[in-house]
Order: structure tokens, then C-alpha cells, then sequence
């Protein structure tokens, strides 16, 4: 059976969400970018995005039975992990140098396989609402790539790091929402803090993808 409002909105943005990202992808795969990484890490960005949607859909549109609910949020939390280091990869390869850049992913790959493993623990172990560990991971993570595009921009006036930025910014305001777990909005359905992210990620993929396409063909 079908969940109803707002779970069932949740899921419902979480299935736009899904192709948007695969068009994305495909948009992006025709952008001529002279760096071949920053390019890889934004088609992995948008990936990471729709396999998110895809779990996501299945997981607010059905009603499932708890251990089938909880077996699909072991496999889409690494996904939601993967999305945010992927972003700080971005981040690190567009303001850092290249001894910076390795470094950084050294330490923010371990930063994301300890925050996953702690976020399964507490999936399966405890009562505690497993988004919250993640959500710390997320802020930490971002709060570093949001200063260094923001200083960029307003140091250089470039068009990427301001639409970087930009698009960080609605990233971590999805977060609030999602920290606060009590905000809900009626525009013909009801809108939880969840669907509600879900919109905001939408719209910050698309002006990360107007950044990088702006960026590459200068």
C-alpha cells in the first residue's frame, strides 16, 4: 500500500529528483571541460543524487515492514555519505592546490567512512534517529567548502564560486530543516521538513550544474 501526505510528498520528490539528476549526467557529459576530475566528480554528484531519489522513493511511497525499512536505509545512508564527500571533493579540487586537494580527500574520506559507520550504529542498535549523526557529518563537511567558495567569490567576483555558493547555502538550509524535524508547509499537498529538503536539493544540484557549465567554458 501507498503512504499518504506528507510521507507520501516525500517520496514524490524524491522521484523528480531522481531524473533530474540523470539529466544531469547527460547534460554534463556534453560539457567541454579541460579538467577531466572536476568534471568525473560532478557526474558522480548528480549519481549520488538520483540513486539517493530512487531509495528514497521506495522507502516514503510504500508501506514496508520495519526490518524491510531498515535493510533500505543501511543501503541508502553510504549514499547519502557518498553525495556530500563527492561535494567536498568539488570544493577541495576547485580551491585547493593539488598536494592540498590529496590530503583533503584523505582526511574527508575517512571523516565519511567513520560518520557511515556510526550512522549504521545507530540504525541498528539504538533508538536514536540515525539522520542526526549524518546531519553533523554534513554540516561539518560543508561549512569548510561553503567559507572557501564564499572568500573566493567575494575576493575575485567569479561567477562559479558565487554560484557554488549559492547553491551551498539552500544545501544547508535543506539541513535546518532537516534538524528541526518539525517544519510543514501546504501547497496542495503537505510539505514535511523531508520533502521539503528534497526540493532544495533539487534546486541546488541545478545551480551547481549552471557553475560548473559556466566555469568550463570560459
Amino acid at each position: 500500500m501507498l503512504t499518504s501526505p506528507p510521507e507520501f510528498t516525500g517520496a514524490v520528490t524524491d522521484l523528480i529528483n531522481a531524473p533530474i539528476a540523470i539529466l544531469l549526467i547527460l547534460l554534463t557529459a556534453r560539457i567541454k571541460d579541460s579538467r577531466k576530475r572536476r568534471k568525473l566528480l560532478f557526474v558522480l554528484l548528480y549519481l549520488s543524487v538520483a540513486l539517493t531519489g530512487i531509495y528514497g522513493f521506495i522507502i516514503h511511497a510504500f508501506q514496508l515492514s520495519d526490518k524491510t525499512t531498515l535493510i533500505l536505509w543501511i543501503f541508502l545512508y553510504p549514499f547519502m555519505h557518498m553525495m556530500v564527500l563527492i561535494f567536498s571533493l568539488i570544493s577541495a579540487d576547485s580551491n585547493l592546490g593539488a598536494k592540498a586537494y590529496k590530503r583533503s580527500a584523505i582526511i574527508l574520506s575517512v571523516m565519511t567512512a567513520v560518520s557511515c559507520i556510526v550512522t549504521e550504529l545507530f540504525l541498528c542498535f539504538t533508538d536514536i534517529n540515525a539522520l542526526y549523526p549524518f546531519i553533523i557529518f554534513a554540516v561539518l563537511a560543508l561549512i569548510p567548502s561553503l567559507f572557501m567558495f564564499a572568500k573566493k567569490a567575494i575576493s575575485t567576483k567569479e561567477k562559479f564560486s558565487s554560484l557554488m555558493t549559492a547553491g551551498l547555502i539552500i544545501q544547508l538550509i535543506g539541513a535546518v530543516f532537516q534538524a528541526t524535524r518539525n517544519v510543514y508547509i501546504t501547497l496542495i499537498w503537505e510539505f514535511d521538513y523531508n520533502s521539503i529538503y528534497h526540493v532544495l536539493l533539487t534546486v541546488s544540484i541545478i545551480v551547481f550544474y549552471f557553475a560548473h557549465r559556466h566555469c568550463a567554458e570560459k
